[in-house]
């Protein structure tokens, strides 16, 4: 069995040897290749991740900018844009929907 003796320089300025037997350099050889394609595998998925993130930030922001395009059109309309209530802190803010199905009742009539 051969091994193989390393000298490496401390912090304390001694220096510590070790010694490691084929067997142990050939495991820290494949475990060291494993782990830079493990390294690489979740590199890929990061930016894949990261690309999906900002595909998604997008997505909604347009949506955010469309529905606010439909409330400013409904107000502009005249439809209410929150309910009723006698108290103002019990008014509720009305979704999309509920407007459009307010201003098709009212034009209804």
């Amino acid at each position: 069995m051969s091994s193989i003796s390393i000298a490496v320089q401390s912090e304390e300025f001694e220096t510590i040897t070790i010694e490691l037997s084929s067997e142990e350099v050939t495991a820290l050889y494949k475990l060291r290749k494993e782990n830079q394609q493990r390294i690489a595998e979740l590199e890929k998925k990061i930016e894949s991740g990261e690309s999906n993130l900002k595909y998604a930030q997008s997505s909604r922001d347009t949506a955010v900018s469309e529905l606010a395009h439909a409330h400013t059109l409904l107000t502009a309309l005249g439809v209410a844009d929150k309910t009723d209530h006698e108290e103002s802190y019990r008014r509720q803010d009305l979704n999309v929907t509920t407007r459009i199905a307010l201003y098709i009742a009212l034009k209804g009539n």
